[in-house]
């Protein structure tokens, strides 16, 4: 059997690990990412993971190794720590995901906002063939943003609701919020968008998207093709702070380092840069001065 571990990194020992939570599956699941609340982590089990697979491809293919296997939505506790308890299994219809935008816990239960295709998004178009061909690559199943309430009480505990967040003609990938609100209720994701403008899938923007006032701005350029926005925090609101991405102007073959205001989508800066740079491109920002040691460990980290 296989295990699924939830751990706890303390700054003040970080050589030392402790044990939050332990469930076994029958067989070895893949999270690409998973969610966390104050007291939950959430992990959908929508694919198996075979490594065996892996080698013997050398590694050339992480799709090869995947295969879908849907067993539920499971929720463990982590605050406090219950290693010998069995997970909550919620059941829905089954979905694939990538990334997680955000997970909150509220009255009723858990909050949490995931995307959801049809197919494993991992193992039908990444691959440079497909991403020439246009007849595919606009053919490939949308991948949504929704918002599954999983609900602890109430007269609709044990199951799950759902509701859409993103436009259904589209797909969107790569979510970022502010990171502050990481885990508490929030309003604004941001996002990169494939089929913008239309059918093509080539068309693509960098969304923001205020969900409690149903408001919707982009970044956008004709045949510029945007990477993973990241959301730098400039002070408490959740709004405060920019959004930094390279974007590929397609015409000129050129890459840019773009900036742009979070709270307008107004670009702040745009740098060309020496080099091409291929999308999408993921980054990670880390505040201090350039050359400067930065220590990882200034808060408490739960991993699996």
């Amino acid at each position: 059997k296989s295990f699924v571990d939830v751990y706890r990194l303390d700054p003040a020992t970080p050589k030392k690990r402790e044990l939050l939570s332990r469930y076994s599956v029958d067989k070895t699941a893949y999270f690409h990412s998973f969610g966390l609340t104050e007291h939950y982590a959430i992990f959908p089990h929508n694919v198996a993971f075979d490594t065996m697979a892996m080698f013997k491809t050398f590694g050339a293919t992480i799709g090869s190794a995947m295969t879908s296997h849907w067993d539920g939505i499971r929720v463990v506790q982590h605050n406090p720590a219950s290693v010998d308890k069995e997970p909550l299994v919620f059941q829905t219809e089954p979905f694939f995901h990538v990334h997680i935008a955000n997970s909150f816990e509220n009255g009723t239960g858990i909050v949490l906002d995931i995307s959801s295709s049809s197919s494993n998004p991992l193992t039908t178009a990444l691959t440079i063939e497909k991403q020439l061909n246009k007849t595919i690559r606009d053919s490939g199943d949308k991948i949504l943003l929704k918002r599954l309430h999983l609900h602890l009480s109430g007269n609709q505990k044990g199951k799950v609701t759902t509701q859409t967040l993103s436009v259904e003609s589209r797909s969107s990938e790569f979510f970022r919020i502010n990171p502050l609100f990481q885990s508490r209720e929030y309003c604004i994701y941001y996002a990169t968008e494939w089929f913008h403008a239309g059918s093509a899938y080539a068309s693509m923007a960098v969304l923001r998207h205020d969900v409690c006032k149903g408001e919707r701005t982009y970044w956008a350029k004709e045949n510029w093709y945007p990477s993973e926005a990241v959301f730098v925090p400039t002070g408490t609101e959740e709004a405060d702070g920019v959004l930094v991405f390279t974007a590929l102007d397609g015409v000129n073959g050129v890459s840019h380092f773009v900036t742009v205001d979070a709270a307008t989508m107004t670009e702040v800066t745009n740098v060309a840069l020496p080099v091409r740079i291929p999308f999408t491109a993921h980054g990670e920002f880390y505040a201090g001065s350039a050359g400067a040691a930065q220590s990882l460990a200034t808060e408490t980290m739960v991993l699996v």
